[in-house]
């Protein structure tokens, strides 16, 4: 919807095994993006994704979205063996891509939710939060880590992104 509230544009993108969107973000350029989570492969994963298959149980999906809503422009499947599910996203002034959710995929270094550079490198409880920052192009991980304690960790939705680049995660 445009400020004045006449609609844009509207698209139905999705697939049966998605589910529920759980976040969307724009960028300045007008891309639209956004987190879920899936249980098998969707169709409308890109060639160039950093997966290209589910890698688990139950897997984020993220999806950006061409500023007209009528291409894809990136899409990947994002996990560990167990089950993740994207609850947030955002975009910073780059274009680099944000998101958070919640995951129980800690089976060993090799075989595990994919961390890079990460703040907590295990998870403390059953299920904690991920936050992971992908480059504009979505083909490399920039950083992803676990957060949460002893108990079941989750994001409520609230990410965001300041002016300076760092991030605000509630809801933990």
């Amino acid at each position: 919807f445009s400020k004045s509230g006449i609609p844009l544009y509207s698209s139905l993108l999705w697939d049966e095994g998605l589910g529920t969107i759980f976040g969307m973000a724009t960028d300045g350029c007008g891309n639209a993006y956004f987190v879920s989570g899936t249980e098998g492969t969707p169709p409308m994963i890109t060639s160039d994704a950093l997966f290209t298959s589910n890698q688990g149980k139950a897997d984020v999906f993220i999806m950006k979205l061409a500023p007209t809503c009528d291409r894809i422009t990136y899409a990947t499947c994002f996990g560990g063996p167990n089950a993740e599910v994207g609850s947030s996203i955002a975009v910073d002034a780059e274009g680099n891509i944000f998101f958070a959710g919640t995951s129980s995929s800690n089976v060993g270094a090799h075989y595990r939710y994919p961390l890079v550079h990460a703040f907590q490198d295990s998870i403390k409880g059953d299920v904690d939060i991920f936050l992971t920052k992908l480059t504009a192009d979505g083909h490399s991980i920039v950083f992803s880590t676990w957060i949460g304690g002893s108990e079941w960790d989750t994001p409520q939705g609230g990410l965001s992104i300041d002016d300076d680049g760092n991030v605000y995660l509630a809801g933990i």
